[in-house]
């Protein structure tokens, strides 16, 4: 995955604040020429005074095992959107919301309403509009087979926001990359898993034998079968239990024979936060184009003090 280990959202367009997306599926699971592509993406947004903590979250924390609903603990009410970590304190903001469906109805996400109303945005369907700005797309959502795939936001906005509550974006993300082939590979990794780690990225390769259809190489399963003899159909319930002496037993092995391929993986997982989307770590050239973003820096690293002149996040005025 070398192109996307060299992408960053410091320089999205659009940034992700909760996916669950299937990006290519080809073929038969377990058989030649399957592959898929599956992206993850869970976020908050954290006080700046928090960042250093919330580094230390991670896929497991914030990814898509991590639902919304509020509750109570220790006494104490917490919001569906405030997420706390575990005994860190974060007060972190999640700005998409994700709410349990049934068997009904599908689950949903939901975009926060301080983000949707501060910015004066207007739904239509799954798209977020800025009626002052030509009506230009500032959110939307994907779908797949009518269930929330993918909600993403313009990073523009999204920094103005951040920038006008003092908070940055931490962002967690997983990537599986799947594919079976008939002939030995040509990734030679000394150990499979073979794991490269990154400062807070980290992707691991791993290869397995299988037989066609998916099940591992010389895989094995035991069957029982227990049947009950001279059954009274006048009794109104039979009882049955491991000392009747009308059961009888059969119990055997049985091996997958299958044709022998090879599963290929790719893992990637991979954590950013406010002090990369925000560019605290480069150097900025003052050029026409970056002229906004390095007055949002500048306001990041000021900590929104506040003034009597305009804030230089340009949608926001703080007196």
């Amino acid at each position: 995955m070398p192109e996307i280990r060299r992408r960053r959202l410091d320089k999205a367009v659009w940034v992700p604040l909760r996916a669950s997306q299937t990006l290519q599926t080809v073929g038969k699971r377990g058989f030649v020429g399957f592959r898929e592509e599956f992206f993850g993406a869970g976020s908050v947004a954290v006080p700046l005074d928090k960042r250093a903590s919330a580094e230390t979250l991670g896929w497991c924390d914030i990814g898509l095992r991590q639902g919304h609903a509020g509750g109570v603990d220790e006494g104490r009410y917490v919001p569906a959107d405030v997420y706390d970590g575990w005994n860190l304190q974060l007060s972190a903001i999640a700005l998409a919301l994700a709410q349990d469906g049934n068997s009904e109805d599908p689950p949903e996400w939901h975009l926060h309403q301080d983000f949707v109303i501060t910015l004066r945005l207007k739904r239509e369907g799954d798209v977020w509009l800025a009626p002052d700005e030509d009506y230009i797309e500032v959110a939307r959502l994907k779908r797949e087979q009518g269930v929330p795939a993918l909600l993403e936001v313009r990073a523009e906005h999204l920094k103005d926001y951040l920038c006008a509550r003092s908070m940055a974006l931490y962002v967690s993300s997983y990537r599986l990359r799947e594919e079976v082939v008939d002939q030995p590979s040509s990734m030679d990794w000394p150990t499979s898993p073979y794991e490269q780690i990154s400062g807070a990225d980290r992707w691991e390769g791993r290869k397995a034998e299988i037989h066609e259809g998916g099940e591992f190489l010389g895989a094995s399963w035991a069957v029982m079968h227990i049947t009950r003899e001279n059954i009274d159909f006048a009794e109104d319930v039979p009882k049955i239990g491991p000392f009747d002496e009308n059961l009888t037993t059969r119990s055997w092995t049985t091996k997958e024979r299958g044709k022998k391929l090879l599963r290929i993986q790719g893992e990637f997982w991979r954590n950013e936060c406010g002090r990369k989307q925000f560019g605290l770590d480069s150097t900025w050239d003052l050029t026409a184009e970056s002229r906004k973003s390095f007055w949002l820096l500048k306001l990041v690293e000021n900590q929104l003090t506040r003034s009597r002149r305009k804030s230089t996040c340009p949608r926001f005025w703080l007196p």
